[in-house]
């Protein structure tokens, strides 16, 4: 069982959000979707240092603490891509 999974912060009226989600998707891994507006987009964009949706972050299972800024669409599939390469390097 993988114990990381992402949270996508974001609106579904945003394009690189679906994206986001599709790739999650695509690759069969553990998403929750944040839909934020507003006030909370705001607080959400200020906590991650992030001026853009999606907001991708990692999370971690069994360790509350682990909170890692993955980034947007881009960043995320770049980190995706990267996790895949050195999961091929091991086998």
């Amino acid at each position: 069982m993988n114990k990381r999974y992402f949270i996508v912060h974001g609106r579904t009226s945003c394009p690189f959000c679906v994206k986001a989600i599709g790739l999650l998707e695509t690759k069969n891994i553990s998403y929750v979707f944040s839909p934020v507006s507003g006030h909370l987009l705001t607080e959400t964009k200020n906590r991650w240092s992030h001026k853009t949706v999606p907001i991708v972050v990692e999370r971690d299972l069994h360790n509350a603490k682990h909170q890692v800024l993955i980034g947007g669409f881009t960043e995320l599939a770049f980190y995706l891509e990267d996790i895949d390469n050195n999961d091929e390097e091991q086998v």
